[in-house]
């Protein structure tokens, strides 16, 4: 049990000072964690093409704020499109 009550402690700080940064967060529409293969490809590919920065942004909010499987590769497609 207290195991439990700490890692929730610990969701609950990760959101709030989440919020804090403008980062909402939204765990409960996370349904899977994703291979990431793709997507590290896709960081990889974007530093060639000086987009790094803006696709992890991406990444980041489809996935922690979305809940989007950032291991799909239409998701991927949709991503590099955001970014360029």
């Amino acid at each position: 049990m207290l195991l439990v009550a700490s890692v929730w402690g610990v969701v609950r700080l990760v959101w709030t000072r989440g919020r804090e940064a403008g980062i909402d967060f939204q765990f409960s529409r996370i349904r899977r964690t994703p291979n990431t293969v793709l997507s590290h490809r896709l960081v990889h590919w974007s530093a060639r093409h000086g987009a790094q920065d803006q696709v992890v942004a991406a990444l980041f909010s489809l996935y922690f704020e979305e809940g989007r499987d950032i291991g799909d590769a239409e998701t991927i497609v949709e991503c590099a499109v955001r970014c360029g």
